[in-house]
């Protein structure tokens, strides 16, 4: 009944003063001035201080023994910015990590790889033979045809030496769609390298630098580029710093042995030279849930415990829930559930997909259905290949259901355009009442979130 009526009450149009609490908490963490909150380092931590203020004002009690913030070891494996360059022209080319190019590194040994260079342009079928060469291909933007990263792997099962990626155009991000700059890990012990295949992104000026114009003396059509030699020398770095966690707890009733975990990631990419990605959707957009939330129920009173818990370390390897499954504040068997919530700010205005749709399903998701239906959001349920993607998953792993609201991706994601004015905040303010209700609703059940066989209950 409870539940009827928390949906009936959001129905109404009034929900500007939420929307505008989104605003005001997505504007501040993705601005500029907290330079991507890359875990452990200066902007994450301000963001950590700044939720941390956040859950106090709004009256939610810390979760941690030692206070609302849990700090865990990193380590921190980059590459050393002085000595790795891209080195052409018998060294009269010198090209800047992060300034000039950027270095998938996670892919790349240390050592030097040096080698003439093959232009193939936007071409995906490489009639031209690129065996010991680097190879030179242009990103539209586009998602039609075959991804980048497959367009790259094509290239090294063909015997390349490497890849250079260059933009068609000046105004696309020098590294939309890349992963994180830097390898994290909870040891010391750095990532192994499988294979090395250095891949390297060029601005539109270093490509100049490297190969003049003879791209455009060819028409964009593949060609062995002549007289030009380039060498990659990459030196890569470790060191220990520290990443944060940031919790508030609601203490619940009758049913405080058992604790709900509403979960988001705060951390993003960070900085590369002077460009900032700003995460607005990915993921100020579920950590302001965490924070309306707080303000929304501090002051219920809720039949089991609910814990808000805003991790650091996702982009690295869902670091930060890892260590806090590791060291939880309540004992393990008493986590009953975990809710999600990464980058639900894009895309349709009244779609919000829900994960696990058909894998590893739980009432989590049959509530989610029936809630969404209440409110008229449409549920988009073809996203499970991003089931293993957030940090819902080690709760999975752990024996915890979980669910993770997800708006899909965008032309924007890991981009330097992923800025607070693109976030959609009438979605935002709509799809909280659906989160709200599924936290509300499984704090007060009589029966706690359970895993459930899906194909006793949906034909998929």
């Amino acid at each position: 009944m409870f539940t009827l009526i928390l949906v009936l009450f959001y129905s109404t149009p009034d929900s500007q003063p939420i929307r505008n609490a989104f605003e005001s908490h997505v504007r501040f963490l993705s601005s500029d001035e907290l330079e991507g909150r890359e875990t452990s380092f200066h902007g994450q931590k301000i963001a950590a201080r700044y939720l941390e203020t956040q859950f106090k004002l709004n009256g939610a009690l810390p979760a941690f023994a030692e206070g609302y913030i849990q700090s865990y070891p990193v380590w921190v494996h980059g590459l050393d910015e002085e000595e790795t360059v891209l080195i052409a022209d018998k060294g009269r080319t010198r090209l800047t990590l992060d300034e000039d190019f950027m270095l998938y590194a996670r892919f790349t040994a240390e050592g030097q790889f040096e080698g003439p260079i093959a232009y193939v342009g936007q071409h995906t079928e490489y009639s031209l033979g690129v065996n010991g060469r680097w190879a030179m291909i242009v990103d539209s933007g586009s998602n039609d045809g075959p991804t980048i990263r497959d367009r790259v792997l094509k290239l090294r099962d063909q015997g390349a030496l490497g890849a250079m990626i260059v933009p068609l155009t000046e105004g696309q991000s020098f590294s939309a769609g890349s992963p994180a700059f830097r390898q994290m890990s909870l040891s010391p012990n750095p990532f192994d390298v499988r294979f090395t295949f250095p891949t390297v992104r060029l601005t539109l000026q270093a490509c100049e630098q490297l190969i003049g114009n003879q791209a455009a003396k060819h028409a964009g059509q593949p060609f062995y580029v002549r007289g030009v030699r380039a060498r990659l020398q990459v030196k890569k770095r470790s060191f220990e710093k520290t990443g944060d966690n940031v919790a508030a707890l609601i203490r619940g009733s009758d049913l405080q042995e058992e604790t709900i975990i509403v979960s988001a990631h705060y951390d993003h990419l960070g900085m590369m030279g002077r460009h900032i990605f700003n995460g607005a959707d990915d993921n100020a957009s579920g950590t302001a849930t965490l924070l309306v939330l707080a303000d929304q129920l501090a002051r219920s009173a809720p039949r089991r415990n609910l814990i808000l818990l805003a991790v650091s370390g996702e982009e690295v390897g869902l670091l930060g829930s890892s260590y806090f499954l590791e060291h939880p504040p309540v004992a393990l068997e008493k986590i009953v559930a975990n809710i999600n919530i990464d980058m639900i700010g894009r895309n349709d205005g009244n779609t919000i997909g829900v994960i696990p749709a058909f894998e590893d399903v739980s009432t989590l998701t049959l509530r989610t259905r029936e809630l969404a239906s209440q409110l008229g959001i449409h549920l988009q349920q073809d996203l499970d290949r991003f089931h293993r993607r957030s940090d819902h998953y080690n709760f999975v792993k752990s024996g915890i259901p979980a669910v993770f609201f997800f708006s899909d991706l965008h032309d924007d994601y890991h981009g330097e355009d992923d800025h607070w004015d693109r976030i959609n905040f009438d979605k935002l303010a709509r799809v909280y009442t659906l989160i709200e209700a599924l936290v509300v609703d499984s704090l007060n059940r009589d029966e706690p979130p359970h895993f459930v066989n899906e194909k006793d209950t949906v034909n998929p």
